[in-house]
């Protein structure tokens, strides 16, 4: 029995938001999500203040196409309430940060932890 695989389409340029609808009208593709870095750095708000509001509103105009062609939306969150948020804003796959972010945490909190120990 063959299954089917889903698959995703990264936006993480400006040309691929210059085009969301006809990629999102692609068959086949059934969730999406932004590459926040490469996006910052092509918008050429990498590192400036500015990052999060200006890819927050990139994320926005993700979800909104996403709904009108049928697609879900992945998002990459580096806290429970970013993850909250987006799940409110219609987002159905949460990634919660990434596997060196959860790793350093743990060290940091075991680190805190043993060091308090007297």
């Amino acid at each position: 029995m063959k299954q089917a695989l889903a698959r995703g389409e990264t936006f993480e340029s400006q040309q691929a938001f210059d085009n969301i609808d006809a990629i999102l009208s692609v068959p086949g593709i059934h969730a999406v999500t932004l590459g926040p870095a490469d996006l910052a750095q092509e918008l050429g708000v990498f590192g400036t203040p500015d990052q999060g509001k200006v890819l927050n509103e990139y994320r926005l105009q993700l979800i909104e196409a996403a709904k009108r062609h049928g697609k879900d939306v992945s998002m990459l969150v580096g806290s429970i309430e970013q993850g909250e948020q987006w799940i409110r804003a219609g987002v159905k796959i949460i990634c919660y940060a990434s596997e060196v972010e959860i790793l350093r945490r743990g060290i940091m909190e075991a680190a805190t932890r043993l060091h308090a120990v007297k």
